[in-house]
């Protein structure tokens, strides 16, 4: 069976596969193979805990994820987590003109609130859904900070399943809220 295949026949498979999309082994091939369409939700901290690496956030951001790993037809909704959450973008990426719209937003947000709603972003994030593609949420907050806005119960909760990388003066977590009962039911499936 192909991995398209069972990308396409198993939602969950396809979920982690897009979990390690971001942080790929080196042991994959370099060309990404993906025909299924994502939504991908982007939070981005709104606080004084990112702004020491914004300037290195926003540069991944544009190169890795708006240039190298979004496609034509994926969806991005991109949300700023500062003392509430506001989403400042969604919509269906188009073409090149769309992603340099994009990376131009990217460059423009400025971060230095007091706090970072995260809880709320990923709430939203959750409830938006993926609608039958492939669907995951990107964090991108700061490191180091005295006080997680990521450590209330509401946070820890919702990202339950995911995975962090860790930059200088930043962190970019990839996360899936909202499968629990899906990894119930494939684990389920598995043991029987």
């Amino acid at each position: 069976m192909s991995m398209c295949s069972v990308l396409t026949r198993r939602p969950l498979f396809g979920l982690f596969f897009a979990l390690f999309a971001l942080f790929p082994s080196p042991f994959l091939p370099a060309e990404d193979v993906r025909l299924v369409p994502m939504d991908m939700n982007l939070i981005i901290d709104g606080s004084t805990a990112l702004k020491a690496g914004m300037d290195g956030a926003v540069l991944w951001l544009c190169g890795h994820v708006v240039d190298e790993l979004l496609r034509e037809g994926d969806r991005l909704s991109i949300w700023i987590a500062a003392g509430r959450a506001k989403r400042i973008f969604s919509e269906s990426l188009s073409g090149p003109e769309k992603k340099e719209e994009v990376k131009a937003l990217l460059r423009s947000i400025v971060s230095g609130g007091d706090s970072s709603d995260f809880a709320g972003a990923l709430r939203e994030a959750a409830e938006a859904g993926g609608g039958g593609t492939m669907a995951y949420t990107l964090l991108i907050t700061g490191s180091g900070a005295a006080h997680s806005p990521l450590a209330g119960a509401d946070t820890v909760d919702l990202l339950r399943y995911s995975r962090i990388r860790e930059f200088s003066g930043w962190r970019a977590i990839v996360a899936a809220p909202g499968i629990d009962s899906r990894v119930r039911n494939a684990a389920s499936a598995y043991l029987n």
